[in-house]
């Protein structure tokens, strides 16, 4: 079986959520004996495109020339780069040319001749894209037999969770996204949460839709008793509304006074929009904390591992969540959590049991939460621990990606699965 999958950062070394659900998916089918392919943005101008680890990677040229010019063949491109006029009317429409909506559109459109390319050498049998950024719509519109759609969290729910007034470019991107995923011949989630939400939202029949959760590579190895040193709490998540930074930050002063001597970092770089805050402002801001809260910016995904293994108890304060890997990652490292009983998160933790739940949005409930966790015993804190483990291990790559195939293989044989139109 051939699968490609669309992820522009893949090459990115930030990893954000979709990266690495992007990265684990590709591993993860590769060690199942699937031949990936991925179609990503060229991050170096001298990468080639080749195979690393068994997995193909195939890259787009995004510089300004290809982009305001891209529909063009090539003769043409040197015609227009000789005509003043057409040169001054492309700098007159730049500003609008450049918003995200129509940058994601034309990259969508490179995607698409690109796979072509690339179905005709090597037959590819499923397409998989992300909702977020819309980079398979027109895959959608001309190859939608092949397509999957894989709910991350659209726009739309980004913006209205992080207090974000949404404006026309805002709405424009939601609709190519919503589009994206009403032609797909299918839509995963890893959660029913989302699925309930965009079938309402988006009018989808809920039959297109099925569950199977985001896959971890999960050490086998347990943590040894180096590894515990738990020194610290460790907040996870980009400085913005929606990851509930201010939530977090406001729950240190009641947690300070009860334990005055306990370290906090934080992990996470800006985020986007409105709904950010800036690190610099945060911390003149906190700064009567001193060294006890320390914002360590992002960091890449080994220290970030190291990060966790360390740390006493993880916090994901956020007021929305899908599945994210910061969660998966920590209860695959044998760490308490505290998380937002909300969304995603309520369908993983069961409060005591493999971590901790707090009411959303409120720095007491939390604060209280946190107080909670760093007063239990021994032997209460390796019951947590213990069974954060085997949560994880429901998520590992020999659970998920047998998923995954059993999929591919249905559309790919056509066994009852059809597209429409939006």
């Amino acid at each position: 079986m051939k699968v490609c999958l669309l992820r522009g950062n893949y090459l990115d070394k930030r990893w954000t959520g979709i990266n690495t659900y992007t990265h684990n998916l590709a591993e993860g089918l590769s060690l199942a004996g699937v031949e990936v392919h991925i179609i990503c943005k060229k991050n170096l101008a001298n990468f080639q495109d080749k195979k690393i680890n068994n997995i193909w990677i195939h890259t787009i040229e995004t510089n300004e020339d290809s982009s305001y010019q891209f529909f063009l063949k090539p003769y043409m491109r040197k015609k227009v780069k000789k005509n003043k006029m057409i040169k001054k009317l492309i700098d007159l429409f730049y500003p609008i040319y450049h918003c995200y909506p129509i940058d994601n559109l034309r990259y969508s459109y490179q995607v698409y001749q690109r796979f072509r390319e690339i179905d005709r050498r090597f037959s590819i049998d499923v397409v998989e894209a992300p909702d977020t950024g819309a980079e398979g719509f027109f895959l959608s519109i001309f190859t939608r037999k092949k397509l999957i759609t894989r709910l991350h969290t659209p726009l739309y729910l980004y913006l209205k969770n992080n207090g974000v007034k949404p404006k026309f470019e805002h709405n424009f991107q939601n609709f190519i996204e919503r589009a994206q995923a009403a032609n797909s011949v299918l839509i995963t989630s890893p959660t029913s949460f989302l699925s309930r939400i965009i079938v309402k939202d988006w009018d989808i029949n809920e039959s297109r839709f099925i569950s199977i959760p985001n896959p971890i590579a999960v050490d086998k190895k347990k943590l040894d008793e180096k590894a515990r040193k738990q020194s610290y709490i460790l907040f996870l998540g980009r400085l913005e509304n929606i990851k509930g930074i201010d939530v977090f930050l406001k729950s240190l002063r009641i947690v300070f006074k009860q334990y005055p001597a306990i370290k906090v970092y934080i992990v996470g770089g800006k985020g986007f929009g409105s709904g950010t805050y800036h690190q610099k402002k945060l911390e003149r801001r906190y700064r009567h904390y001193g060294k006890n809260l320390k914002f360590l910016g992002e960091v890449g995904h080994d220290r970030l591992l190291k990060l966790i293994r360390s740390a006493k108890i993880i916090i994901l304060p956020s007021r929305w969540e899908n599945q994210p890997y910061a969660l998966l990652e920590s209860l695959s490292c044998e760490k308490m959590v505290i998380v937002s009983d909300q969304g995603g998160f309520k369908e993983i933790i069961k409060d005591g049991y493999n971590g901790w739940l707090f009411e959303p949005g409120s720095e007491k409930s939390l604060a209280k939460t946190i107080n909670r966790g760093m007063s239990l015993n021994l032997e209460q804190k390796r019951f947590i621990e213990t069974n954060a483990r085997k949560t994880a291990l429901q998520y590992d790559y020999s659970k998920v990606i047998p998923q995954f195939i059993k999929l591919y293989s249905a559309i790919r044989s056509n066994k009852g699965y059809y597209a429409t139109k939006i």
